[in-house]
């Protein structure tokens, strides 16, 4: 998978509940490394497409509906932004 993939793949997890994750959950539950989680953490920080809810890492509202709108196949467990 290369690094665009895996920034997709990193949006649509945290797309898929809303929820706050540790980077260390994302990586796990996509199979990535941690370091490179840690710089796609940073890098969606940077541009505002993710934040820092305490030490867990969020979707920006916006940028989960867009995600979920554009999605091929619809999220399962996709709900409102909170």
């Amino acid at each position: 998978m290369d690094t665009l993939s895996r920034i997709d793949a990193v949006l649509e997890f945290l797309s898929s509940d809303g929820s706050p994750h540790s980077v260390k959950e994302v990586a796990t539950a996509l199979n990535i490394p941690l370091d490179e989680c840690e710089h796609i953490a940073r890098f969606l920080i940077r541009y505002n497409f993710a934040q820092w809810e305490d030490t867990k890492l969020t979707i920006d509202p916006t940028t989960r509906a867009f995600v979920i709108a554009t999605l091929k196949e619809p999220l399962l467990q996709a709900t409102p932004s909170r």
